[in-house]
């Protein structure tokens, strides 16, 4: 009967055989029956660690937006001074335009 059966079924014939109780159940169905202290800790710094980092990003991209919409506030107030002083036929440098934005927005005292 020997004979019959190769030599790689023969050595895990003999391995299983080897094996007793759940343990053995759990390690043919490759789980691991009995988790370490550190294992379940190490998950747990990786989910902290993803919470962090998507917290992070949407914290970016907030401040992304709200620089945006600075940014359209700042570009609408240069439009309103440039038509105000356009309609007296004065001329302004591009920073001193900007400059009178900013006073206008209250960004500068």
């Amino acid at each position: 009967v020997a004979a019959m059966i190769p030599a790689a079924s023969r050595i895990a014939i003999r391995r299983i055989a080897a094996l007793s109780g759940p343990r053995a159940q759990a390690s043919l169905l490759g789980a691991r029956p009995f988790t370490s202290l550190g294992e379940t800790l190490t998950s747990k710094e990786r989910a902290e660690e993803a919470r962090y980092i998507r917290l992070r990003e949407k914290a970016a991209m907030e401040a992304r937006k709200e620089a945006a919409k600075g940014d359209k506030d700042l570009e609408d107030a240069m439009h309103d001074a440039a038509g105000i002083i356009a309609a007296t036929h004065d001329k302004l440098s591009h920073e001193a335009l900007l400059n009178l934005a900013k006073w206008k927005l209250g960004r500068i005292s």
